[in-house]
């Protein structure tokens, strides 16, 4: 079955080194920008330095298989 969603590809920079992330979301960026900032993040976005966020783009309609 196909499902269409909204996917927002994102950059996250590094105040101090400039060294970036890049990432997409189908969920609100607020709300994956938060879980890149939670003390337990995994990913290697933890090792940025207060981050700034910037939408790059967004996708309407994207198919994806469930």
């Amino acid at each position: 079955m196909e499902k269409k969603r909204n996917y927002t590809i994102y950059r996250l920079t590094c105040s101090q080194t400039g060294d970036m992330y890049f990432g997409s979301t189908s969920g609100t960026i607020q709300k994956r920008f938060n879980e890149h900032l939670n003390p337990f993040n995994a990913s290697s976005s933890r090792f940025l330095i207060e981050p700034t966020c910037d939408i790059l783009e967004i996708l309407d309609n994207v198919s994806s298989k469930e």
